[in-house]
């Protein structure tokens, strides 16, 4: 399983499901991002019951997941950190993207405060990739 927070055109879940995840939901504040990702998926070949896609907060979705991923900007995730660690399961892993690298030192700061170690981390010019796994 895997949730995608602020899933935006669904472009993580495409490639999600063709690397074999799933059940797959996606969260994104905006409706009009929701209707893009259901219009991606089907020009994907997916499945429309490949992904739940909801416009609810990820403060107010139930559950865990072993694997959580998130492409948004570094503020927005400091602001997240607590609903994030909630919806990662312990020892499961919690991919941010859409940090600038000159963020990138306190997006790990917060996260640690939520009991995330950095696993790998990945740059792209001037943007990072941070994969974090949740303490057991």
């Amino acid at each position: 399983p895997l949730l995608d927070v602020g899933c935006g055109t669904g472009i993580l879940t495409v490639a999600a499901h063709r690397l074999g995840f799933g059940p797959l939901t996606g969260l994104d504040i905006d409706p009009a991002a929701i209707d893009c990702a259901r219009e991606n998926l089907a020009l994907n070949g997916l499945p429309g019951d490949a992904m739940i896609l909801s416009t609810d907060p990820v403060s107010s979705v139930p559950g865990t997941w072993p694997v959580v991923v998130a492409n948004i900007l570094a503020h927005i995730l400091l602001e997240l950190a607590r609903h994030l660690a909630a919806r990662t399961a312990p020892g499961g892993l919690l991919i941010l993207c859409g940090v600038l690298t000159a963020e990138r030192q306190e997006v790990l700061d917060r996260f640690a405060d939520h009991g995330f170690h950095l696993e790998t981390a990945a740059e792209l010019g001037p943007w990072s990739r941070l994969d974090l796994r949740r303490l057991p």
